[in-house]
């Protein structure tokens, strides 16, 4: 984009640092979230039932937030740039990250994964036997791989509708929203039969995260489309933040979404709005302190989680209280990871302030 949109920036660094506090809520949470599996809950079934329902909690709307905007940012650079420059910049920016997290990280944290199940096997038979498959996980890295596959499909609807970005002023109804939303619940539960007939031979759990993504990062263009946020274009009102706030409490504090198989996804769209809502109307500003934030958090995305699963096992075996653990792997993790942003991250291409 051309000309930055500063409450977006501030909403999709918010939403970047919240996914990072919930992946590292799930490694003490039980029975964990579809992100990362669990690796120690020994703060009692109290204090790890409140962990995962604050990790889920913060996955129900976080990463969503994170793609509507990548949808949007997208189609506002296909708009204006040429199609070489984009693919050029989204692997530079994306590609180098996406076969580190894919090819180093998340096979060493599906290692870590299967030891703290109570494996034994060594590292040569993991790797080159089905175990490899059965504790696989790509952690938050498959966020990094999502917006890659999203950004070039992008990329080939222009090719095959040059037109297809063009844009026509226009605002949403509340039948929009509820369209979405119903959308979104469709498409989960047309994935759970599928899962329960194919489950022996694809990741059941990434399919749900990535149809949500999908749906978001569309959402995402069609908002540049139709003119949203800019010149006079539709803001979401205050009103979703009410909302969100009492679906949240719902969700935090009672069982509902047992019962009400489709409630997160009322999470998941008065999440996103509530979000865009608050930094629309109380952070709009481009601030020192959230640009600071904003040039750090791909960076600490792409190490903390790595930390996070690392610190948390070996932490496991000296028996240290769950919020003790969590603050030490939070703070000094967390300056860690500043400092290697700082002086080696941000000189990397792939991490350069944008």
């Amino acid at each position: 984009m051309n000309k930055r949109i500063p409450f977006l920036d501030n909403a999709r660094t918010f939403s970047v640092y919240a996914a990072l506090l919930a992946s590292l809520c799930t490694l003490y949470a039980f029975p964990g979230t579809v992100m990362v599996p669990p690796l120690a809950h020994s703060g009692g079934l109290f204090l790890s039932d409140g962990l995962n329902r604050l990790s889920n909690w913060l996955y129900s709307f976080t990463p969503e937030v994170v793609f509507f905007i990548c949808g949007y940012c997208t189609a506002a650079t296909l708009r204006i740039r040429s199609d070489a420059y984009f693919l050029r910049h989204k692997f530079i920016r994306l590609a180098g990250p996406c076969l580190i997290g894919g090819l180093i990280a998340a096979p060493e944290m599906s290692y870590l994964n299967y030891l703290s199940n109570g494996g034994t096997a060594s590292v040569i038979s993991f790797f080159t036997s089905a175990l490899f498959y059965k504790y696989f996980t790509e952690g938050t890295y498959i966020f990094i791989t999502a917006a890659l596959t999203l950004s070039v499909f992008s990329l080939l609807i222009k090719k095959l509708r040059p037109k297809f970005f063009r844009q026509n002023k226009s605002s949403p109804t509340i039948l929009f929203f509820v369209l979405i939303t119903m959308l979104h619940g469709v498409v989960s539960f047309l994935l759970f039969y599928i899962i329960y007939i194919f489950g022996k031979f694809i990741y059941p759990f990434d399919l749900f995260l990535i149809s949500g993504w999908t749906l978001y990062f569309f959402i995402g263009i069609y908002a540049f489309k139709r003119k949203w946020f800019v010149h006079d274009g539709y803001i979401p009102s205050r009103r979703w933040l009410y909302f969100f706030v009492i679906v949240s409490l719902l969700f935090l504090f009672t069982d509902i979404h047992y019962f009400m198989w489709n409630f997160s996804f009322l999470i998941t769209t008065s999440g996103v709005f509530a979000v865009l809502s608050f930094f629309a109307a109380y952070r709009s500003k481009a601030a020192k302190v959230w640009r600071t934030a904003s040039d750090h958090a791909y960076g600490a995305y792409f190490t903390c989680s790595f930390l996070f699963f690392n610190g948390a096992y070996f932490l496991k075996y000296l028996q240290v209280p769950t919020l003790v653990a969590i603050a030490v792997l939070l703070i000094p993790g967390g300056i860690y990871a500043y400092f290697l942003n700082t002086h080696i991250l941000l000189r990397l291409p792939s991490f350069k302030r944008q």
